[in-house]
């Protein structure tokens, strides 16, 4: 699921509107594919780390690689989330 969010929030980047320079393209790009990726990544990477939480409470079959490989693929989440974070409060609303 966090390799999903990941994949997702990548896919972000590399999708862009048709026009740039019009707003209405930007507008129906953000509507029709940059929120619905960003809500699929979010439920992606919420099941993840409730996953990731259950497996931590295991004693048995952790190694490093298992214990440390799913916080890497939960941060382009965390990051995309702090930039609209960012973008929202420079809004000033």
């Amino acid at each position: 699921m966090a390799v999903i969010s990941s994949l997702a929030i990548a896919a972000t980047y590399m999708s862009h509107p048709d026009d740039p320079d019009y707003a209405g393209s930007i507008f129906a790009w953000n509507i029709m594919f940059y929120y619905p990726i960003i809500a699929l990544s979010f439920i992606c990477w919420a099941i993840a780390l409730v996953f990731y939480l259950i497996f931590l409470r295991q004693k048995v079959g952790r190694t490093w690689l298992k214990i440390a490989s799913p916080p890497v693929f939960l941060l382009p989440f965390i990051y995309e989330a702090a930039l609209i974070i960012r973008s929202l409060a420079r809004l000033k609303l």
